[in-house]
């Protein structure tokens, strides 16, 4: 699952045979392993559930699902920015390569301001910047 921006998302859960009438709950715990408080989902229709949770930080998230107290479902939920995303491409793209010492280096428009750094390797493994086979990301 992926969710753009941190703060209040909603979660939708379908339970297993859409089955309606149950008691859907989750934890959800962080990148450090915090665990939440059992979270308790509200009912739609048709087996259909949503939570709104406060997604604190951009990071990767899990979260177990339970139906009546049985678990169901296990999943990663992703907290990013899209737009985080494409500023780094604008980035990568729109300002000056150079190549230094077997390293490509990507510079965002001023120029100066390095965005990343990759090691340029040839055809048999080793550092080359003329036959380049391979780019690595420092």
């Amino acid at each position: 699952m992926y969710i753009d921006s941190a703060g209040i998302n909603r979660i939708v859960y379908q339970s297993a045979g859409l089955v309606a009438g149950l008691t859907v709950t989750a934890y959800i715990w962080d990148e450090a392993l915090t665990k939440s408080s059992l979270q308790t989902f509200t009912e739609l229709e048709s087996g259909g559930y949503y939570l709104d949770y406060n997604f604190a930080t951009a990071q990767t998230y899990m979260g177990i699902f339970y139906e009546g107290g049985t678990a169901k479902l296990i999943t990663s939920i992703r907290v990013g920015s899209v737009n985080t995303d494409i500023d780094f491409i604008k980035y990568m793209i729109g300002g000056r390569w150079k190549i230094v010492n077997h390293q490509l280096i990507h510079y965002k428009e001023d120029n100066t301001t390095e965005v990343a750094r990759f090691n340029l390797f040839g055809r048999y493994g080793t550092p080359d910047d003329t036959d380049v086979h391979d780019v690595v990301r420092v």
